[in-house]
């Protein structure tokens, strides 16, 4: 009796920890098998543009997977929407990890139906966790992200060096022992409200599902068809354009249009960070398979300074909980830290041929040389994140409303960020590489210069002809280079938009107290500005 009691009690406590435990997997399949792309486009011939398709797939999914579980949600207990959660993630998966072979149509359906599934479980696992593990539970979204990739990574490895789908079937795996322990049912997660349920509610997700398809073939297959110069470009930017709309039009009693109107700057900021947070997560995996060469355990360790920095945050952040202006000093750090990694990309002597994979790719800024740049994007996320959710509203419907969109808006942000990495790959290097650009690109006397430099050492090392070897080389080695530039200059782009946006959020605070000084009477209960 005396063995069974405390296996009794750690029973109990799992069950009444599982919501938060099927919230931290949720969350580590939004970007864990990131790293896994370089070796899934390899043996797929995939370019960036399609391989991180699938990943945009699944977080437009979340997005309208959260969506349509907040609507159904009167109908159907928590328990029974994490549980058809869990089985969509585990399908979804096992899909992408079992049918390595399946066609392209195939392998996008298999994380839409991942990305629904994941949706549901972050809409319903919250209202299920205990009082006490409720700050784990909001804190998951700001450091899973950064350390799922190296869980995720890790299980690739270990299941085989290049085989790609073993990310994806970790996390399936995941998801099916989640699902275990929502077997007993418990009382608390059996709530409904029928009566709260509308019909007229559902109208509007057709258009919100039209609005999510044309933006993500406009992300991925814009600048492959040339944009406006194809038609199916054109006919996906009118669709959006108006299913965007409709949707807002048809919005059950204009709930996110009076959400957005009156807390846009935190909306915003949530977005950008989920931007920033999700694009320094994915672009990882490609620094780390064109720059350095790293294989899928390597890569991670290029990510997970972030998440240390996430953690950094939290732990500063709980003595700073009633400083309203974290999230604009979180923004002057994320700006600091995309400086230093634009000074670290463009601090050594990329443009040597000698210097970069064929010879000497160690030269490269690594995991310590990025370490602090991204500790600081990491930690710049997670107060701009942690001040968002500290911030509250004068109504507590408003601010129910608020709570829940700050997910979405970040998942959103996350999508969106995919396609700027995407875009920028195919358009940079495009602009990058171009014989006839201005003074300051790659031109083509340089070339030749450097070509003979290769040409010489490839004699010196005995090369059998060194004079076209040299010419195949140095075409990879002006690659290398646009590549390099393209990651310096979205860095640039990141400290100036994060800077600029600090700016503007100060000059709001400015006028708001000004206003408040006039007006005190009108500014009563308005709390949700950061």
């Amino acid at each position: 009796m005396r063995i069974l009691n405390p296996l009794l009690w750690g029973c109990e406590t799992i069950l009444h920890g599982r919501a938060l435990a099927a919230l931290a997997i949720a969350w580590v399949t939004t970007a864990g098998h990131t790293m896994n792309f370089k070796e899934m486009d390899g043996a797929m011939g995939w370019i960036s543009a399609q391989g991180y398709s699938l990943h945009s797939a699944l977080l437009l999914s979340i997005a309208f997977g959260f969506i349509l579980s907040k609507k159904v949600g009167p109908l159907f207990s928590p328990l029974f929407l994490t549980r058809i959660g869990l089985v969509g993630l585990a399908a979804g998966s096992f899909i992408n990890g079992g049918l390595i072979h399946a066609p392209y149509s195939i392998c996008i359906a298999g994380r839409i139906i991942a990305g629904l599934g994941t949706g549901f479980i972050l809409f319903s696992t919250p209202s299920m966790i205990p009082p006490y593990l409720k700050n784990q539970g909001l804190w998951a979204g700001i450091v899973i992200p950064a350390f799922a990739p190296g869980i995720v990574g890790t299980a690739t490895f270990m299941y085989g060096w290049s085989n790609w789908e073993g990310g994806f079937l970790f996390e399936g795996a995941l998801a099916v022992l989640a699902l275990l322990l929502f077997i007993p049912d418990l009382e608390h997660a059996q709530s409904t409200n029928p009566a709260a349920f509308s019909w007229y509610s559902l109208i509007d997700l057709p258009f919100f599902a039209s609005f999510l398809c044309g933006i993500w073939y406009l992300m991925h297959w814009g600048q492959l068809n040339g944009w406006w110069e194809s038609n199916r470009v054109f006919l996906a930017a009118v669709c959006a354009t108006f299913s965007l709309g409709l949707f807002l039009f048809f919005a059950s009693t204009g709930q996110v249009v009076l959400a957005f109107k009156n807390l846009w700057p935190r909306l915003i900021l949530v977005f950008y960070a989920g931007l920033v947070q999700y694009f320094n997560v994915s672009d990882m995996g490609v620094y780390g398979g064109i720059i350095v060469n790293f294989n899928v355990l390597q890569r991670p360790w290029l990510v997970w300074s972030i998440s240390f920095g996430g953690a950094a945050a939290l732990a500063t952040g709980q003595f700073l909980h009633s400083f309203r202006s974290l999230p604009i000093f979180g923004l002057l750090i994320l700006s600091l830290g995309m400086h230093l990694a634009h000074e670290r990309t463009m601090g050594w002597n990329y443009w040597d041929p000698l210097n970069q994979v064929e010879f000497n790719w160690f030269a490269a800024p690594q995991h310590w040389q990025l370490a602090i740049p991204r500790f600081l994007m990491g930690f710049g996320v997670g107060w701009i994140l942690l001040g968002m959710q500290n911030a509250t509203s004068g109504s507590d419907e408003l601010e129910k409303q608020s709570k829940q969109q700050l997910v979405l808006f970040q998942f959103l942000g996350g999508a969106i960020s995919i396609g700027i990495l995407v875009n920028y790959l195919l358009i940079g290097h495009q602009y990058q590489y171009s014989f006839t650009a201005d003074r300051g690109f790659i031109q083509q006397s340089i070339v030749e210069e450097y070509r003979g430099i290769l040409e010489s050492e490839l004699k010196t090392q005995g090369f059998i002809d060194p004079s076209r070897g040299s010419h195949s080389m140095m075409y990879k080695s002006v690659n290398y280079e646009a590549d390099n530039l393209i990651f310096a200059h979205i860095y640039k782009m990141f400290s100036l938009t994060s800077l600029a946006l600090a700016l503007l959020f100060i000059f709001i605070n400015m006028v708001k107290k000004m206003f408040a000084m006039l007006y005190p009477a009108s500014s009563d209960g308005k709390k949700n500005l950061p």
